[in-house]
């Protein structure tokens, strides 16, 4: 991903000015703090990958995932998913101010966010779809428009920015309204923010906390995607117009008054909109890219769920959702190309000792649980290592029938528990309408012959250099 590819350049850049700030400091405050200061640096104990942390402690406590054990690691209030978060992504610049914590108001988002997208999400999401078809179709020849011609007639086009942007509208017009979704600046904000936010994730770890602020300033041009979106939130929020209607963002002021809590002013749902924006956005197309690149590589596929489908222009909600062999394929493909190694992250706010003489983390520690092994457990997934698109319909094991969006100990990619991702639905809903669409309209052929992904600490990413063609379906 050309995000991550441009961090070393970046980082050659920052370290340069970070070391000269060292020196300076080492200057100013004599060789005692100064020379702990350029020790500390040119030992890479800045270099925190999971938190404030270093060292030993650096290293996450990965928990037996046994179905208790991982309902304790969601719930337990002294584990903090949020302060993970807050840590690798940097809450604090990152979403303007943002407290670290606020443990007083997590009920109260909690419940929220679950209300907003598990209880109204889904009855919005039948409402709202034949737009989505409607702004799909359109989006998608924009993008072709920027793809090369190939003597054959079909188009070649690098995967990975062309589904970044058309997942990003269609999630745009989920949370804001067709309008605010078709609007060119807005939009290009939103993917600025998604991207500043993942650029500060790769360089936030190599820097002591007293820089991360003017390092977020060099990122990201003084916060300048993130304060043009809550600026327009805000205005949004005020406005509160009718084309909102349906949208999250105007069940989420609603609802938001319905709390009668002075906790949720305007700058408070701004804050938070950044933060449901980014979750909800960045993950979506990157498994969406994996999906594309596996049907690309298996034409055999691309006939079958052509024929599942069938007439695409008659496709509802209804049935896009029921379709067992799409569902079956995107989340098979999800499961052999887990987004991140670990799952359900968990920050001890204060030392915690899980029930019956369990794990003991400490204050500051991150617990979790391995996503490869529970993927790969071979009573669930026989056969694990290999790729099956068929088998949520067909195996035997417990996972027969089970769906994408379903939250499973068997399947951590939404989390687990009462804390698993509310937006799931509006996820899997943009990944199938995206899939459909294609796989309908088009052969897909994988032109690039190297490497399609990368790892950057536990995360695996997408190459944004990856070309695929799309060819018209006779």
């Amino acid at each position: 991903m050309a995000i991550i590819e441009s961090i070393q350049t970046a980082v050659c850049i920052i370290c340069g000015v970070a070391l000269v700030l060292l020196e300076v400091g080492y200057l100013i405050t004599g060789t005692e703090k100064g020379g702990k200061l350029w020790d500390d640096f040119t030992n890479g104990k800045y270099y925190k990958p999971w938190g404030n942390t270093w060292g030993s402690l650096a290293r996450p406590v990965v928990i037996n995932p046994s179905k208790r054990a991982m309902t304790e690691l969601s719930e337990a209030k002294a584990l903090s998913q949020r302060a993970v978060y807050a840590d690798i992504f940097g809450f604090q610049h990152t979403m303007n101010g943002i407290s670290r914590t606020e443990q007083e108001n997590n009920l109260l988002r909690t419940r929220l966010y679950s209300r907003l997208l598990q209880v109204r999400g889904p009855a919005n999401l039948k409402v709202i779809y034949p737009a989505l078809q409607k702004q799909l179709g359109s989006v998608l020849l924009q993008q072709l428009e920027k793809g090369k011609l190939k003597i054959d007639g079909s188009i070649s086009i690098r995967l990975a920015p062309t589904i970044r942007t058309i997942s990003s509208r269609l999630m745009a017009q989920l949370f804001f309204g067709e309008n605010a979704a078709a609007d060119e600046a807005f939009a290009e904000s939103l993917l600025t923010y998604s991207a500043d936010m993942v650029r500060c994730m790769a360089v936030f770890q190599f820097f002591p906390r007293f820089l991360t602020k003017y390092v977020h300033i060099l990122i990201t041009r003084n916060g300048r995607a993130m304060h043009f979106l809550q600026s327009r939130f805000k205005k949004m929020i005020s406005d509160n117009d009718g084309d909102m209607n349906n949208t999250i963002l105007h069940d989420m002021v609603q609802l938001t008054h319905e709390q009668n809590s002075q906790y949720w002013t305007v700058h408070v749902i701004s804050q938070s909109l950044l933060g449901i924006w980014f979750a909800a956005s960045h993950q979506p197309w990157m498994n969406l890219d994996f999906v594309l690149l596996e049907l690309a590589q298996r034409p055999e596929w691309q006939v079958q769920l052509r024929e599942e489908i069938g007439d695409h222009s008659r496709l509802d909600y209804q049935t896009l959702d029921n379709l067992p062999y799409l569902d079956s394929f995107i989340k098979e493909t999800v499961r052999m190309n887990p987004l991140d190694n670990y799952a359900i992250r968990r920050k001890a706010l204060q030392t915690y000792h899980f029930a019956n003489g369990g794990w003991l983390i400490k204050t500051g520690v991150v617990a979790c649980v391995s996503a490869i092994d529970i993927l790969r457990n071979k009573e669930a997934y026989p056969d694990p290592d290999e790729w099956r698109g068929d088998r949520f319909v067909t195996t035997p094991a417990a996972v027969q029938g089970s769906k994408f969006s379903d939250v499973s100990e068997y399947f951590p990619t939404w989390g687990f528990g009462a804390l698993a991702c509310p937006g799931r639905f509006h996820a899997a809903l943009v990944m199938k309408i995206i899939l459909a669409h294609i796989v309908s309209h088009y052969e897909v052929t994988l032109e690039s012959k190297g490497r399609t992904k990368f790892m950057w600490e536990s995360f695996t990413l997408p190459y944004d250099s990856t070309r695929v063609s799309l060819k018209k379906v006779n």
